[in-house]
Order: C-alpha cells, then structure tokens, then sequence
C-alpha cells in the first residue's frame, strides 16, 4: 500500500498494493502509468471524444486527493484515474490505516493485485493466483464494455456510481462514465502484476506470484505460500535498469489494453479475443521456478521484503508528517509512564479557582488607603468602600463619615476599566481539517463580565494530499464573553461562544458556491492579558469551530479545533 505507516499497520492485517496511488506520503505511481497509457491512445485514436465536466464535476475534479495533468482534467481523465485508485481505497482515504489494512488483509481481494490468496499453495499456486488474476480482468473490461454506445464509443451518460474521499468534501457517492471507470480498475491489476511478480528477463512471463496475506498474518512458509510481497519492486524513481524495464512494459500493456476495447474497427466479440490476447501476452506462466532453485535465481529477491506497505516511495516533504507521528506516540509513551506526575496537575484547576476568586479585600486584609481628592476610585476600590460604610441614615451621620446609600452612589459614577466599544482582530489555526483563518469584530462591553460582539472570518481550507490551501467559507457570527477576574488585575479568563452563518465561497461536491449554512463556535477557556489601558491580548487555546454551510441534501461540515491569537483594541 502507499500509506507507508509501517509500524501501525503490521500491527492489524496490513496492507499491500504494487505501484502507489498519490497520497500525502507517496508518490503517485499508478496515476502517472495511466495517464501516458490514455494520452497515447488518444494519439492512436485521435477521433477518441473528450468529455468536459459540468459544474459539479469540475468542482469534484478539483478537490481530488491527487494531481491531474493539464491534459488530464477532464471525466475521461478523472474517471480512468479515479477507478485505477479505487483497487486500492475501495472508497476510503489514504490515513484511514485502520480499514485499509482491513481491506488489502482480506483474502477475497488479493485477485485485485495479482497477488496469491490463501489457497493458492505450491507446486500449482501461481497457475491458479494468474488465473485469477486475469479473470478479474476480464470481467472488469466486460463490464467497461457494457458502457460503450452503439459506435463503440464510450457513452458519457452510461454512468455508475463509485464511492470517493475528496481533499475537502470527504466521502461522497458520484456518477462517473461506466466505461472509464472500470476500465481503471482492470488496467490497475494488470500493472500489478509487474510489481506482484517474478518474470523473465524480457519481463513478459510469470515465473512465481508473490505474497501477502499469508505473511502479514505470519503463517506464511515461503516453499509453500511463494515469495514474500517485495516493497522494492513498488518504487517507481530512481530506478535501476530491471524497474525501469517493469514500469515501462507495464506502461505498454496498459495502453495495449485500452486500445483493444477502443478500437472503433472490432466488434465486441474481437475486442475481447484481443484483450484475452494482451492478458495472455503479459500473464503467462512460466513454469520450472522454485524455491529450491531460488525461483530461478530471480532477481528480483535482491529487493527488500515489504514489513508493512507496498510502495517505499516516500517523498522528502512527507518527513515531518511522520516525525508528527512518531512524536505523537512518543508523548503518549511518556504520559502513560508518568502518572505520578499527572496526579500532581491535578492541583492545577485549584490554582487557577484560586486566581479566579473575587477580588474582594479579605477580612485580614488591611483596607485600601483613600484615593486623592479630585479622583475618580477604580471600580473594585469604590466596591470595597461600600462595604465598608455604615449603614446609617445620612442625616444622622457625623461630619465626613460616608454612609452605604452614599457609597453605593459614588460607585455608579466610578469611571469604567473597560471601554464600552471596541474592535477585535485575530488569526487561528487548527490541524485536524487544517486550516488558517482570519477574523475581524466590533465588541460592546455590557459589563466587566459581559461582553458581546459581531464577527466575520474566512477561513482557508488546507488540503493535505495535494498540498494547496484554498479559500473555504465566510462566517458571519455573534459573539458572547464572559470573563473570569484574577486576582492579577492585567490578566482575565474568559469563555466564548460564537452562533452566526456559514457561507461556501469556492464549489465543492454537492455544496455549490454561495451555499450558506450555520456556524457554531465555542473557547470554553482562553486568556486576556491588558498590555495597555486600551490594548487587549487575546489568546484562545483551544476552541471548536464548526461550519456547516451545506445543510440539504448531503450536509457538509468541517469541524475545526483551532488555537487563535487576537488583540482588541478599546475605545
């Protein structure tokens, strides 16, 4: 498989593909064979119809996990290409390790890679592993054929549904050409078996079929089972001459198979005795290869045997991908060793109750010296003055003392801390569904504790399998505060909640431009520190964004857990 996370995926049923698919961590070995396999039958057959996506479709082509030539954007290129991926994705994306492990484990698959199954023991197990293999094949192509028109062409309005995991929209159900899609799936087994095989020198003939599934279950006796799967036969750069002679006959083959079921001049009938023709060309057996002799002394045993994925192909920017992982589990170690410590920062919800208690004198506490005459008391102090007046009638009170009805007047006319209009700018960032994301506000203080406020943000959506960041929603909310004072009079916490809409500014599969939803936001705790009487610091650590700008027919979300860092600045 191209996913190559190796230690996670040994651990359950494994997985294996021959030649990669595209993803985050591999290159897309398989696109790129098909590709050059359609471009020269378009020049074989240049009368061969493009068909040109509609609105929903270009939407689909442009949120696919994988890159596409220039050439290559249209249904014809996409469906080829999607059904070639599906061999190996059966509709999942490549990070769900757990199910594709599940998927490429199961016994019944193995026919979809030219790989053995579990009975297909020797002396006679690559015989009846090639028989197999082939008859998937065929029965792919038979079905392709059923998607051509009354011309031979293939017809774009004969569709069938396959399931696929788009960069931004996720897993969805669409209606690709039946005949491009699996004809994808036929010509993705057919380049397996380069890669799933030991051949001759000329590379057209089977000496022995490889295997997976008996291996990663670890009952596999390699004079029994053949061959263990070889990661090395998968690379597809930086080649040495026996992979390059693989790629590039696989390449011919695939475009020899197309071209018989395109080929405007035969019938049905002749179409499929040519495509038997190909199959028998670059499937049959050799006979004579054991493992007592080596199976023939193959070279092909020089390469290393896969502990955990087909391809080893993994590119250089996909190095910190697997660092993050490997840090992730490393901290997990840790914590799970260190539970002492863990009982120790329980005492920190305490810490912060205890900063986060009123801010009133305490009993022992010595009370505050007056302010000078002619000034106006902060609002804690003039707090503190009322409960400190007696509560006397006025007018029986001696000369200069300050009775509670008083007090409590002089407290409403205390100048403010906090301005009661206000403008917010902030920028987060969230890893699960990457993104990056800007807001702009106006904020309206009810109160030292309440504060309410009107937001927009766009966000921009990263797409991780094909590296591109592109512009998501425009979300457009109400925003509630309220803060939490600390005994430290620069610095509060605060709790926020955010509930507004949500509106798609780019297309997306079944969620058109201009498709406006709903916004839920909430920061349950983040942090306010006052830099100067008029600028705030806001730091929200961890907060939940989800906008849901499809709500009909197939809802789509994109739930974010982002960090942000803002400032306000107070009137």
């Amino acid at each position: 498989m191209a996913f190559c996370a190796a230690a996670l995926v040994s651990a359950t049923a494994g997985s294996a593909s021959a030649y990669s698919y595209e993803s985050a961590v591999s290159a897309g070995c398989h696109e790129r064979i098909t590709m050059g396999a359609l471009r020269a039958v378009r020049v074989q057959l240049p009368a061969l119809p493009v068909v040109v996506p509609d609105r929903q479709l270009t939407s689909l082509i442009s949120d696919l996990p994988f890159a596409l030539d220039s050439d290559m954007k249209d249904v014809t290129g996409a469906a080829l290409v999607i059904g070639v991926r599906d061999n190996d994705l059966h509709g999942r994306g490549p990070t769900e390790i757990d199910q594709l492990a599940t998927i490429h484990g199961n016994p019944e698959n193995q026919k979809e890679h030219c790989l053995r199954s579990v009975g297909d023991d020797e002396p006679d197990g690559s015989v009846r592993a090639l028989e197999a293999c082939k008859a998937f094949i065929r029965g792919k192509v038979v079905e392709a054929l059923d998607g051509l028109d009354d011309k031979g062409v293939p017809d774009p309005n004969n569709l069938v549904d396959i399931d696929v995991t788009l960069s931004l929209r996720g897993h969805v159900t669409t209606s690709l050409p039946r005949y491009w899609t699996r004809m994808g799936q036929a010509v993705h087994t057919l380049q397996d078996g380069f890669t799933h095989t030991f051949r001759s020198a000329d590379r057209l003939r089977v000496r022995t079929v490889l295997n997976w599934v008996e291996y990663v279950s670890g009952e596999e006796v390699e004079s029994r089972d053949g061959p263990l799967h070889r990661n090395g036969l998968d690379q597809c750069d930086n080649l040495d001459d026996l992979r390059q002679t693989n790629i590039a006959t696989a390449s011919v083959a695939s475009t020899e198979l197309l071209r018989a079921t395109l080929d405007p001049a035969l019938t049905r009938e002749a179409k499929l005795a040519a495509v038997d023709a190909t199959l028998a060309k670059y499937l049959s057996f050799e006979p004579g290869c054991t493992e007592a002799n080596g199976w023939c002394d193959a070279p092909e045993r020089q390469y290393q045997v896969g502990a955990s994925c087909g391809c080893s192909v993994i590119r250089a920017q996909s190095g910190g991908a697997l660092a993050a992982a490997a840090g992730i589990l490393g901290v997990a170690f840790l914590v799970a060793r260190s539970r002492r410590r863990l009982k120790k920062l329980a005492a920190l919800p305490i810490a912060v109750a205890c900063l986060a208690a009123p801010t009133a004198a305490r009993a022992q506490d010595p009370a505050p010296p007056p302010p000078p005459d002619g000034t106006a008391k902060t609002e804690p102090a003039a707090k503190a003055a009322v409960e400190a007046a007696p509560d006397i009638d006025p007018k029986a009170a001696a000369p200069g003392v300050i009775t509670k009805s008083e007090a409590k007047a002089e407290e409403k006319a205390v100048v403010r801390d906090r301005s009661v209009f206000g403008l917010y700018a902030a920028g987060s960032g969230s890893v699960t569904n990457a993104s990056l994301n800007g807001q702009l506000g106006v904020r309206f203080s009810l109160s030292d504790r309440w504060t309410v406020g009107l937001d927009g943000e766009i966000d921009g959506w990263y797409a991780l399998q094909t590296n591109r960041f592109r512009t998501g929603v425009l979300n457009v909310y109400a925003t509630g505060i309220f803060r939490y004072p600390l005994r430290f009079e620069q610095v509060n916490l605060r709790s926020t909640a955010n509930l507004g809409t949500s509106t798609m500014l780019i297309d997306l599969y079944g969620a058109p431009r201009g498709t406006t939803g709903i916004f839920v936001g909430a920061v349950p705790l983040g942090l306010e520190w006052k830099a100067t009487s008029s600028v705030y610091i806001i730091f929200d650590v961890l907060g939940i964004a989800l906008p849901v700008p499809q709500l009909k027919g197939a809802p789509f979300a994109y739930p974010m857990y982002r960090t942000a860092l803002g400032v306000e600045l107070a009137f």
